[in-house]
C-alpha cells in the first residue's frame, strides 16, 4: 500500500532530477518556485531512506555519486511517467495543454508566418510556451517537447522529424542603397558598402565564412538575429536575410554574387521528445511546422 513516505521519495526524485538538469540547487530551487531548504530536505531524507549519499565532494564541488547516478535514472523514469501522463488528449477535439518547443536563436524568424494564427484559431486550447539559446547545446533537452535548431543535438531522446535547407539573400534598405547607391559588381559590393553581421552565422550559415574573408567593412555585429536586422531595416548596411519570406522596405541587393558561385544557405532541423511526439498536442504543432518548413 502506498505510503505517506513514498510520495516523499517520488519528490526527492523529481527534486534531484531538476537539480541535475538546471545543474545547481539555486536554478532548481527558482524553476520550481521553491525554496533551497525544500530541495535539501527531500534529498536528504531520500539519502536517509536508501542509506547512500546521492552527492559527493570532489574538492570543486558537489557532484553526483555513482550510487547517485543509478536513483537518478530512477528519477528519469519518473519524470518519463509524468510527461505522458500530461500528454494525454482524448481526441483532437480536446487538444489543449501547454507544448514546450526549444529554439536555437534565429531560427523562428523563418518559421512563424500568417499561419500561426489559423492555428490557434483551430486549437484555442494550446499554449505554445518557446524557450530561446544562442546554442543547441544550451537547450535542456528534458525540459521540451519540441526542437529547432540548426544543428542535430547528440543526444538520443529526440526524435528528427523534418530538415529543410533555406537559402539567404544579401538585403538592405531603400534609404541605405539612396546614400550608398546600388552594387553592380563584386568589387563595389565588398569594398565600398557597409555590413551588418550575427558572428554566429560562421557557424549555421554555409558560404559566410568564405564571403565574410572578402568584406572590407563589417560595421555592426551582434549576436541576436532580430537586432541585426533592425540594423539593416534602420538603414545602418547591408544584411543577411532568407529568401523566401518578404522583408518589407529592404531590396535584395545580392544579383553580383553570381559570379562568385557563393550560395548563402542554412539547414534548420525539427526534432521531438521520441516519447512523446506521436501525442496529439505534439502531432499537431509538428505538423504546422512541417508545413512552414516545407514552403518554397
Amino acid at each position: 500500500m502506498l505510503t505517506k513516505k513514498d510520495i516523499n521519495k517520488m519528490s526527492g526524485l523529481l527534486y534531484l532530477l531538476s537539480v541535475t538538469q538546471n545543474k545547481s540547487k539555486r536554478k532548481a530551487s527558482e524553476s520550481l518556485s521553491t525554496s533551497i531548504d525544500t530541495l535539501n530536505k527531500y534529498i536528504s531524507e531520500l539519502e536517509q531512506d536508501l542509506g547512500l549519499k546521492i552527492f559527493s565532494n570532489d574538492g570543486h564541488g558537489s557532484i553526483i555519486s555513482p550510487q547517485g547516478q543509478e536513483v537518478l535514472v530512477l528519477a528519469e523514469e519518473l519524470n518519463e511517467i509524468l510527461r505522458q501522463l500530461n500528454g494525454i488528449a482524448l481526441s483532437s477535439n480536446q487538444i489543449g495543454g501547454q507544448v514546450k518547443i526549444g529554439v536555437e536563436e534565429g531560427v523562428s524568424q523563418t518559421l512563424f508566418n500568417n499561419k500561426i494564427i489559423d492555428f490557434f484559431m483551430n486549437y484555442p486550447d494550446l499554449h505554445i510556451v518557446s524557450s530561446c539559446c544562442e546554442n543547441v547545446n544550451q537547450i535542456n533537452l528534458h525540459t521540451i517537447d519540441v526542437l529547432l535548431s540548426y544543428t542535430i543535438p547528440s543526444s538520443n531522446t529526440m526524435s528528427l522529424c523534418h530538415s529543410s535547407v533555406l537559402p539567404c539573400g544579401l538585403f538592405a534598405s531603400k534609404s541605405y542603397i539612396d546614400k550608398f547607391g546600388f552594387p553592380n559588381t563584386l568589387h563595389e559590393l565588398v569594398n565600398e558598402h557597409h555590413f551588418c553581421e550575427n558572428p554566429n552565422y560562421i557557424r549555421q550559415i554555409q558560404g559566410w565564412k568564405e564571403f565574410r574573408k572578402l568584406l572590407r567593412h563589417i560595421s555592426y555585429s551582434a549576436n541576436s538575429v532580430y537586432m541585426v536586422n533592425n540594423m539593416v531595416s534602420a538603414g545602418g548596411g547591408i544584411g543577411l536575410l532568407p529568401l523566401h519570406h518578404k522583408h518589407d522596405n529592404l531590396l535584395n541587393i545580392g544579383q553580383c554574387l553570381a559570379e562568385t558561385g557563393i550560395d548563402f544557405s542554412y539547414n534548420i532541423h525539427l526534432l521531438a521528445h521520441q516519447k512523446t511526439l506521436a501525442y496529439p498536442k505534439i502531432a499537431a504543432v509538428l505538423n504546422l511546422l512541417q508545413q512552414v518548413m516545407s514552403e518554397p
